[in-house]
């Protein structure tokens, strides 16, 4: 027998919160594990069905949740999302592109290790930072993730963001990525314009 209930609670950094029950009573643990349609983000006052479970200690918790007003049968699932899609592909044309410039004299090699391996690294901590944030232990600093973006590991860190759903909703983080991402992008076309050497460019900059 399905429940209804109300979404309470709800933190999207940890992806959990509570469903109140629309009969009363003491609230009941939701995890967006248990979220049926994932296309549907859950926010606080959300109405929703969902069948009553027990966790491992046998304390309540929400399963097989739906949005109330969703139909009874599952929706086909959609294929990539756009935003991840879009992210997917302009950080893959983007590593492409540098490595181009490399492979051809444009860049120097260097610049171009630097931004795969600081793409690689940001994916994996931005992965990390989400299971961190969903078991409530030790997270990874922000600014280390901004710091990776300026350094040119943004291409990574954006599609990450977009494939594990991870600080896409804080606007302060997005304003300050966005703006790592910028100056990233303006120094690498100073280098460009200066002959693709960044030792050199920094050299002629100082002059």
């Amino acid at each position: 027998m399905r429940c209804k209930g109300v979404i309470s609670d709800w933190n999207d950094e940890r992806g959990f919160g509570f469903i109140q029950p629309a009969e009363g009573g003491a609230r009941v643990f939701l995890h967006i594990k248990a979220i049926r349609d994932r296309t549907v983000r859950p926010i606080n006052g959300k109405r929703v069905t969902y069948e009553l479970g027990r966790d491992d200690r046998g304390r309540p918790r929400a399963e097989s949740v739906r949005d109330s007003l969703a139909p009874t049968a599952p929706a086909r699932q959609p294929g990539m999302k756009p935003h991840l899609a879009l992210a997917a592909i302009a950080s893959a044309l983007f590593l492409a592109g540098v490595a181009l410039l490399a492979f051809t004299d444009y860049l120097t090699s260097i610049v171009a290790i630097c931004y795969w391996s600081a793409s690689f690294i940001a994916f994996c901590l931005y992965w990390l930072d989400k299971v961190a944030a969903e078991r409530d232990i030790r997270r990874t600093q922000e600014s280390t993730l901004q710091m990776l973006a300026l350094a040119g590991g943004w291409p990574g860190a954006w599609a990450a963001q977009q494939l594990f759903r991870h600080k896409t909703r804080k606007a302060s983080f997005q304003t300050v990525f966005w703006f790592c991402v910028g100056l990233n992008c303006l120094a690498l076309i100073v280098v460009l314009w200066l002959g693709g050497d960044p030792v050199a460019a920094l050299a002629n900059l100082r002059q």
